[in-house]
């Protein structure tokens, strides 16, 4: 290449030297910069610089984020290598936390934050958002209902006072959940809507025990039931009825024996005859009924029924002479769906 360099007044000015002195101007023009050198080309000339990197922090929120929320506070965390929890709080509280995803962050939430200049707004960077909740109403298959959503507060799970609306997707039809069942709502990122996945499976079952008293006049016996394990509801305080979580298929195992004066299992036969033992499924489904027998009997049965049905068991005594305490189990398990 020609080495260029001043003339003097009067020098010869070769076509080599002309054409050299173009490339070097044609060159500055292709002057390219790899990042983070940023190039930039005017009338007043080139500029060269250094392109400002991302800024990214770690943060705590310190205010819940709503959809569509902006300038909402945030607590600053920062690395420090020699602790044990590597990750604390830099006593830095950063403003202008928004939310852009349609989302729903709770106070408390960790999250690596993008600070958007045009916006002048922190973003968390999202992921897939989740939430345990409880139904405000009844969820029926490819329906939606408001989500009561739950917080960790003093070590128990306590309602936020904040509802997100979520849809079904997952329950076959005719299906339905009850208002007040415990729920995960996921949030679908592409069309920014809350979904429901039910938190209890199948199969759902209940194990109770049940008291009572049988006397000359009063027969047949409702007994109390009590739940000792399970996960269905007892229809009131000393009911002897369950109420049904979902629709479906479900299985009543009823045992039931009784004592002179409720202290011994040894009355006299004669005396304290079980004329039959009843599991009612309600007014329109089947009754299985076992009996006669002398001091205990037991049935067994499946049905249909719906969401929110209930029902019961009941022993028909007989040649009852006095007070009779009645003991006995009932254990009922959901089966599956309708078919």
């Amino acid at each position: 290449m020609l080495n260029l360099h001043k003339v003097s007044p009067g020098e010869t000015i070769t076509a080599d030297w002309a054409n050299a002195l173009v490339d070097a101007v044609l060159g500055l023009g292709r002057i390219v910069g790899v990042p983070p050198v940023q190039v930039q080309h005017s009338e007043l000339g080139t500029q060269i610089s250094v392109a400002g990197l991302p800024r990214f922090d770690l943060v705590e929120l310190k205010d819940t984020l709503e959809a569509n929320d902006t300038d909402r506070q945030a607590s600053q965390f920062s690395f420090d290598p020699s602790g044990a929890d590597k990750w604390i709080d830099a006593n830095r509280t950063l403003e202008h936390t928004a939310d852009p995803q349609h989302g729903l962050y709770l106070a408390g939430e960790r999250h690596l934050t993008y600070f958007h200049p045009a916006a002048g707004q922190r973003i968390p960077i999202p992921g897939v958002q989740w939430h345990l909740g409880k139904l405000a109403a009844d969820l029926t298959a490819g329906g939606s209902v408001s989500v009561k959503i739950y917080k960790l507060s003093s070590g128990s799970l306590v309602d936020s006072g904040l509802m997100v609306t979520a849809y079904d997707w997952l329950l076959p039809p005719g299906f339905k959940i009850l208002s007040g069942h415990t729920v995960y709502v996921l949030q679908h990122l592409q069309s920014k809507r809350w979904f429901i996945v039910p938190r209890e499976t199948p199969p759902t079952y209940a194990n109770c025990t049940f008291t009572g008293t049988a006397t000359p006049s009063g027969f047949p016996v409702s007994p109390a039931l009590t739940l000792v394990s399970g996960n269905m509801a007892i229809g009131g305080a000393g009911s002897n009825q369950i109420v049904c979580p979902y629709d479906g298929i479900y299985e009543a195992i009823a045992c039931i024996t009784f004592g002179y004066d409720g202290a011994t299992f040894d009355s006299p036969t004669g005396r304290s005859d079980i004329k039959s033992l009843q599991i009612d499924a309600g007014p329109t489904e089947a009754i299985w009924t076992s009996g006669p027998t002398p001091n205990s009997a037991a049935t067994s049965g499946q049905f249909p029924a719906n969401a929110g049905d209930t029902f019961a068991v009941f022993a028909f005594i007989s040649a009852v002479n006095s007070s009779m305490g009645v003991y006995g189990t009932f254990n009922v398990r959901w089966l599956g769906p309708k078919t």
